[in-house]
C-alpha cells in the first residue's frame, strides 16, 4: 500500500475509532426525527466489562445522539420531561450539515488526491480551508456548550482534539451532545414514542434487565429489577 493510501487508512481510522462509544446498563443514544424520538440501545448483545459498544453514524456527523441515564438512576416519571433543551442542541448541530459535508470532502477526499497528485501548493490551500471549516465547527461547537451547560474543561479537551487532528473535528458536535447531563432513562421516553418503536425499547430494556437479573443474588438488586418490569408493563399498557 502506498504512503497515500496508508494515510488515508489513518484518517478514516481515526474518525470510526472516535464515533465508536460504551453505553451502561439500560442506557440508549436519544436521536430526534422530524415528529418522533428513537433510542438506539448499540450492540445490546455483546457487552465488555458491563458496557455496550454503539457506533455513531459515520456517514451523518450532524445528526447528534444525547445519552439517557442509565436503569439504576431514579425514574423522571414524577417530573415533565426536559427535553427542549436537547431539541435546541440538536437544531444548532443539524443546521452545520452542509459545513460537515465539506468538511468531510476537503479530508477524506481533496487532501489525499492532491498528494498523489503531488499538487502541494493546492494542498497548502485546501488544508487552510479544512482549518476554516474546523473553525466555525467550533465556534458553533462553544455555543452548544455553552447551551448545554457544559464546563469550559469539557469543551476545551474536544476542541483541542479536534485542531490537533482534524478528522476528529467532524465528531466535535455529537461528542459534546454526547457530554449532556442525561435526565431522563429510556423507561421515561416511552410514553413519547409511537407503538412500533415503543415496543422495540421495551424489548430492549427488558433484555436489558434480564441481563442484568442474571447471576445476582442480592435481594434488594433483584427487588428494583422486577419493579422495572413492572413499570414497564404499565408504560406499555
Amino acid at each position: 500500500m502506498s504512503t497515500t493510501g496508508l494515510l488515508l487508512a489513518a484518517l478514516f481510522g481515526l474518525y470510526l475509532a472516535d464515533c465508536l462509544i460504551l453505553l451502561g446498563p439500560g442506557q440508549g443514544l436519544l436521536v430526534f426525527e422530524r415528529r418522533a424520538i428513537r433510542i438506539d440501545f448499540g450492540l445490546s448483545s455483546y457487552v465488555l466489562r458491563g458496557r455496550v459498544p454503539a457506533m455513531l453514524n459515520p456517514l451523518t456527523p450532524w445528526i447528534p445522539a444525547f445519552k439517557t441515564a442509565p436503569l439504576a438512576a431514579p425514574s423522571a416519571s414524577t417530573r415533565p420531561l426536559r427535553l427542549h433543551p436537547l431539541r435546541r442542541c440538536h437544531y444548532w448541530i443539524v443546521t452545520t450539515w452542509l459545513t460537515q459535508l465539506v468538511h468531510a470532502v476537503l479530508i477524506f477526499g481533496a487532501v489525499p488526491y492532491l498528494l498523489i497528485t503531488a499538487r502541494f501548493r493546492e494542498l497548502a490551500i485546501t488544508v487552510a480551508c479544512a482549518y476554516l471549516s474546523a473553525a466555525y465547527l467550533l465556534y458553533v461547537g462553544w455555543r452548544v456548550a455553552a447551551d448545554l451547560g457544559l464546563s469550559r474543561r469539557q469543551y476545551g479537551a474536544l476542541a483541542f482534539q479536534s485542531a490537533v487532528c482534524l478528522p476528529l473535528s467532524l465528531n466535535l458536535l455529537r461528542k459534546l451532545a454526547l457530554l449532556a447531563p442525561p435526565e431522563v432513562t429510556a423507561l421515561d421516553l416511552l410514553p413519547q414514542m409511537d407503538s412500533e418503536r415503543r415496543l422495540a425499547t421495551a424489548n430492549e430494556l427488558r433484555f436489558a434487565i434480564e441481563a442484568q437479573s442474571r447471576g445476582s443474588t442480592d435481594p434488594a438488586e433483584i427487588a428494583r429489577l422486577e419493579a422495572l418490569q413492572k413499570a414497564i408493563d404499565g408504560r406499555m399498557a
